[in-house]
This record gives C-alpha cells, sequence and structure tokens, in this order.
C-alpha cells in the first residue's frame, strides 16, 4: 500500500517520531476530529473530505500550513499531480490544506476488448 510505504519512507528519515495511523468510520469521522480538537487532543494530520474542510476550518480545528510554504517558489506551488490551484482549500488567506486524491467518476474500459466483440459503448468517447 502507498501510504505503507510513505509512512516508512518518513520513519526512516525521522527515526525519532512516532507514527501512528487510525481509522475512523467514515460516517463518525467528522463529529470524532471536530470533538479531540475541541478537546485539545487532535491528530497531527488528519485526511478530511473537502466539502467538510470549511466546518473544521470555521472550527479553530486546524492550523494553518502557510509557516511550512513560506519559503516556496511559484513553481513549486503549481507541482502537484493533481492540477489544483494553490488557492484550493486556502481560507481568510490561509492554506489550511492539500488535496492527496482524486476521484473522477469515469468508467475505463479496454477498446480492444469491446472492439473484439463489435460493442461500442453509447454516450462515450470511442477511443481505439
Amino acid at each position: 500500500m502507498a501510504q505503507t510505504q510513505m509512512i516508512d519512507l518518513f520513519k526512516k528519515k525521522e527515526p525519532k517520531v512516532d507514527v501512528v495511523v487510525q481509522i475512523v468510520p467514515y460516517g463518525t469521522f467528522d463529529q470524532q476530529l471536530l470533538q479531540a480538537t475541541a478537546a485539545g487532543r487532535g491528530p497531527d494530520v488528519a485526511r478530511v473530505w473537502i466539502q467538510n474542510l470549511g466546518m473544521h476550518v470555521e472550527s479553530k480545528g486546524l492550523q494553518p500550513l502557510d509557516e511550512f510554504f513560506k519559503h516556496w517558489t511559484k513553481e513549486q506551488k503549481e507541482d502537484f499531480i493533481f492540477r489544483s490551484s494553490w488557492q484550493d482549500a486556502v481560507f481568510d488567506g490561509l492554506k489550511m490544506a492539500f488535496y492527496v486524491e482524486h476521484r473522477v467518476r469515469v468508467l475505463w474500459y479496454r477498446a480492444d476488448l469491446l472492439g473484439a466483440k463489435n460493442v461500442k459503448p453509447r454516450h462515450a468517447r470511442w477511443r481505439s
């Protein structure tokens, strides 16, 4: 798993830092994160849905990330695999989050296999 590989690489670079991954059910995550940060026991890093980010920013449970990237150039700020804008996830001029994944609702298909059966998808661009 990519996450495990990234954590392993981080641990090699920073052996004194403990990394504990805690998986929280989707249905209760936001409520638990809000409660934990209000109690001063929030995680150092959390993955939240972009749709819910505003709620967490408003709760003052997140730390702005700007100080960690103040020396980045414009090119560095634009060098992301997901071509989102640096201004994404900026609230009141403060960078509060980064996109770590992008979910595209598309259906991929094997044109060679469908073509061999003489099948063409409807409502789709056909590429051979």
